[in-house]
């Protein structure tokens, strides 16, 4: 009978081999996944503070008090007042003047011409009863060590219903 014997060969110095290839490897996935966290909540920030400042203009009882909401919504939540819960680093926002589609504050209140009766924002049925905000934020990209080749720019167009039953302000 004949057995086989098993030749070991050595391991020696392949751990270290082994590490020196995937650890490069595993940092530049971490690396990759906080920039791409980080670009995320920017967009999203955006987007949550264009959605605000379109609602608090939208529940204002006058087209004055509206834009006067929603901009100082905007400033609040995108850094450029002092009291920003958004961090400033490298993020620089605007907005463009809100605007309240129509005669959307003139309307009385629940009135046929007050109520949103279609899901899209910008149909012909909806143009008199909405309140729009428009914001702008740019990421510098600096940061990034010239991965993304540029400045990241987030706009983001919020649309949100006038109250149909506020109260006007002049008939309160």
């Amino acid at each position: 009978m004949t057995t086989m014997t098993q030749r070991r060969t050595s391991d020696a110095g392949s751990v270290t081999l082994e590490a020196v290839i995937i650890a490069p490897v595993i940092i530049l996935l971490a690396t990759v996944a906080v920039v791409l966290g980080r670009v995320a909540i920017f967009y999203e920030a955006v987007h949550q503070a264009a959605q605000a400042a379109a609602r608090a203009g939208s529940i204002s009882r006058t087209q004055d008090a509206a834009i006067a909401n929603a901009n100082s919504t905007w400033n609040g939540l995108m850094g450029t007042d002092s009291t920003s819960t958004t961090p400033a680093n490298y993020i620089h926002c605007t907005s463009a003047p809100p605007d309240a589609k129509g005669p959307a504050f003139e309307q009385a209140a629940g009135s046929p011409q007050a109520i949103v009766n279609d899901t899209d924002p910008a149909s012909a049925a909806n143009v008199n009863a909405m309140f729009v905000f428009k914001g702008t934020c740019t990421l510098e990209a600096k940061w990034l060590l010239g991965i993304f080749g540029g400045d990241i720019t987030a706009t983001d167009t919020a649309y949100s219903p006038v109250d149909p039953y506020r109260c006007r302000a002049d008939k309160c």
